[in-house]
């Protein structure tokens, strides 16, 4: 990783532009943005568990992107963001804002998730999964 690093190019993002993480330019062009902030966050998530096979499909990175949201799985939407001139924080990042604060519910994964997946996770701890029911959002 440290070489590849250091032999990388940042490439400039102006104020209102998104950090599109694995989407080409023409991508960017061929898709509306929600698509592509979809998309990126698709390939973003893929890298974690899945190597890209090559083939670059819209809708299969669209379906794991719908399918991590179901999934309370938020960690590639955070990959996925634009700078912020308020220079204000949002997540883990100062200076940009990150495609997963614009999700519903993305702090409350209560919301997101069903209470009998909640619940599986938990062991079936069902006095666990009232407590963080009644946790404020």
């Amino acid at each position: 990783m440290i070489k590849t690093h250091s032999v990388s190019t940042a490439t400039r993002v102006n104020w209102n532009e998104w950090h599109l993480p694995f989407l080409d330019v023409d991508e960017k062009v061929q898709l509306p943005l929600t698509s592509q902030k979809k998309v990126s966050a698709g390939r973003v998530a893929r890298t974690s568990y899945l190597t890209h096979d090559g083939k670059r499909d819209f809708d299969k990175d669209i379906e794991l992107h719908d399918s991590l949201l179901v999934g309370g799985h938020m960690s590639p939407f955070g990959h996925v963001a634009k700078p912020d001139q308020r220079l204000t924080r949002t997540s883990n990042l100062r200076g940009w804002l990150q495609y997963r604060v614009e999700l519903p519910d993305q702090g409350n994964f209560a919301k997101i998730k069903s209470s009998d997946r909640m619940l599986a996770g938990l062991n079936n701890d069902e006095s666990l999964l009232n407590f963080l029911n009644s946790l404020p959002a």
